[in-house]
């Protein structure tokens, strides 16, 4: 777990530094005092630095998804009922919390 936090923290300060396309997969491992093959231990890209939860956040969103926190749909007009999320989205969320980009 503390690898896995080292490698983010380091790859989202270099992010906010230098900006996400001028950040190597090299320059992320350098920059956590890890290999370039432990990087892909722990993420699959550096895509998934951002996109990915690690096991304690996946764990929050398990509860605050299972306490049916209201969570706002893009662009949805809260004025005209209370939305939540549909029970679907709930389930997939649940059992795949992991969370990837749509190109």
């Amino acid at each position: 777990m503390q690898t896995w936090r080292t490698i983010r923290a380091a790859s989202l300060t270099l992010f906010e530094e230098r900006g996400f396309d001028a950040v190597t997969i090299d320059d992320i491992a350098a920059a956590a005092n890890v290999a370039r093959g432990t990087f892909f231990n722990y993420f699959e890209s550096k895509e998934a630095v951002v996109v990915t939860y690690g096991p304690h956040e996946a764990e929050v969103q398990r509860s605050l998804i299972a306490s049916s926190v209201h969570i706002p749909l893009r662009g949805s007009n809260t004025r005209g009922g209370d939305r939540r999320m549909p029970g679907a989205r709930r389930t997939a969320l649940k059992t795949k919390p992991r969370i990837s980009v749509a190109s």
